[in-house]
């Protein structure tokens, strides 16, 4: 077809949100597990020369707007959060980032540029007896660093959604890492993320 469009589905399931009183520390850490494992397997599915947003031309997929560096990918997408942060939420806190020669000295240039969800949230997920059924809202997919978005996971759905501290915090954090190793190598994650 000449014109790019979407294929949508409607999928069975319920939001993990709702099951949040219900659920046990070993119920969620299978989920953990669960999402680890499909995130890598996400990130294997195909790699991209550069780094941006996903679209399509002539039936295929492209990154739009493409960094070569992961770095210059990485400050663009800080700045925007940075942007409606302030901008747009009525109490803003205050950000302390890292400046843009931080983030060149510290971020590899090329760790591989694979489809990342970045949305890493129970709101975007749909189970079905306790297994994952789906992954929601793909409208802005992007290009990018896999282990960014295992640690935007992490954060996302361990500390912001569940409110996990302490040893359910790194209880579920070693889940959703061991699901994501069970696909994917991971090398110095855990010592970055901790």
């Amino acid at each position: 077809h000449p014109n790019s469009y979407y294929v949508m589905e409607k999928l069975e399931g319920v939001n993990p949100e709702s099951l949040k009183e219900e659920w046990g520390i070993d119920q969620w850490k299978d989920l953990m597990r669960q999402y680890g494992r499909y995130l890598a397997m996400i990130h294997d599915s195909r790699s991209f020369d550069t780094y941006g947003l996903l679209g399509a031309e002539e039936g295929e997929l492209t990154v739009l707007d493409g960094a070569e560096r992961w770095s210059w990918s990485f400050n663009g997408i800080k700045d925007s959060l940075i942007s409606i942060i302030e901008n747009k939420w009525e109490n803003p806190p205050d950000l302390e980032t890292p400046g843009k020669e931080e983030v060149h000295r510290s971020a590899p240039d090329d760790p591989g540029a694979v489809p990342v969800h970045s949305d890493n949230r129970l709101d975007n997920l749909l189970v079905v007896d306790g297994e994952i059924n789906g992954f929601l809202d793909w409208s802005h997919p992007r290009t990018g660093a896999g282990e960014y978005d295992l640690a935007r996971a992490e954060y996302l759905l361990l500390e912001w959604d569940l409110e996990a501290e302490g040893e359910e915090l790194e209880e579920l954090r070693n889940s959703l890492i061991s699901g994501y190793e069970s696909v994917r190598e991971l090398d110095n994650f855990r010592s970055t993320v901790t």
